[in-house]
């Protein structure tokens, strides 16, 4: 009994052996042939992967997939495999042929295989298990991910997630590797700088230019719209406020970044300081495939106080003085004649 016990093992493991060289050579057609394979491990993506509405920046963004594993396998290696212990001993080692262990697990591991510069992203898993198994089963997993002020507005951006299962077992499955790609736009950023005197002293009925420089710091071409701002009825009456341009667009390349504007001011005769406000309104240029509102930028403000310089008053002022000057040397000619006029009948 004992001699035919160990005769059914010998042979077992020479059938093992024999079908194990069978195995690999089948693993090699596989690297070759697509679709050829005696036994194969297969790896899939299921979610939403492309996010249509523009990505807040500096704002955390989840992303919830699913990955699927199965082994694909012939119909002989079915049998072999999944109802024969020299199947198992085959796959993983002649350990398993007595069922001394349980069956491995696949591990497939997951990574960050590209993204930007720009962008900042995490996994919640580095790996998940599956059972070995002709059926797909499926894991969960999620990527966080954010980008920063610096990721150019509305431009396709995408993320690279890489899975990849390697058995290091005695055995020798066929390796399996796939990708899938977040794809999505980061929104808008409006930020402007407006460069110019807050302060002026300025001559009455004399036009002043006082230049206004604005550098785009956002991440996108920007259109900017300024309004000069009348907080009371009639507040400029007789004055002439007015800009040179009212409507600009400032790219978003650092060399070339900076736009002057030019505001205009002409004070009647008589006016006392006076402070003009003005209004910037930011929005991004029109981007195909994205709607209005996302275009809409922020609104900055900015004051600029006149004052009059007194030019006109100081002309006036040396006139008044030459006329007194003038009565003066009357009223003293006068004096003397008279001082001498009484001396002499004296």
């Amino acid at each position: 009994m004992i001699k035919k016990t160990m005769s059914v093992i010998l042979i077992s493991l020479l059938l093992s052996t024999l079908f194990a060289t069978c195995l690999v050579a089948a693993e090699d057609t596989i690297e070759t042939e697509e679709n050829g394979g005696f036994i194969e491990s297969i790896i899939e993506f299921e979610g939403e992967t492309v996010i249509t509405e523009p990505v807040s920046i500096n704002k955390d963004n989840k992303v919830d997939l699913k990955v699927r594993y199965k082994l694909d396998m012939s119909d002989l290696a079915e049998r072999f495999f999944f109802n024969r212990r020299i199947g198992r001993a085959i796959l993983f080692g002649s350990e398993y042929f007595f069922r001394l262990i349980a069956l491995p697990k696949a591990t497939v591991n997951l990574s960050i295989e590209e993204k930007s510069d720009w962008c900042t992203a995490e996994l919640d898993k580095e790996s998940v298990e599956f059972d070995f198994d002709n059926q797909f089963q499926e894991r969960e997993f999620s990527i966080t991910f954010s980008v920063n002020e610096t990721a150019p507005a509305f431009e396709e951006d995408k993320i690279k997630i890489k899975a990849e299962f390697v058995y290091q077992g005695n055995g020798s499955l066929m390796k399996a590797t796939n990708t899938t790609t977040i794809i999505f736009r980061p929104d808008f950023v409006s930020k402007i700088d407006i460069n110019a005197t807050d302060f002026e002293s300025i001559a009455p009925l004399e036009e002043t230019i006082i230049p206004i420089n604005i550098t785009n710091f956002g991440n996108g071409e920007t259109n900017v719209l300024v309004e000069i701002v009348e907080n009371e009825e009639d507040e400029f009456k007789n004055w002439n406020v007015s800009l040179e341009k009212w409507d600009i667009i400032i790219p978003v390349n650092y060399d070339d970044n900076v736009r002057q504007i030019n505001l205009k001011v002409t004070p009647p005769e008589n006016f006392n300081n006076k402070t003009i406000d003005l209004k910037f309104y930011t929005r991004s240029t029109p981007v195909e495939g994205i709607d209005v509102e996302d275009l809409e930028g922020l609104e900055y403000s900015f004051a600029i106080t006149v004052e009059n310089d007194r030019s006109l008053e100081t002309e006036d002022e040396f006139e008044i003085d030459t006329n007194l000057l003038i009565i003066a040397i009357v009223v003293i000619v006068l004096i003397v004649g008279a001082i001498i006029f009484l001396s002499r009948r004296k």
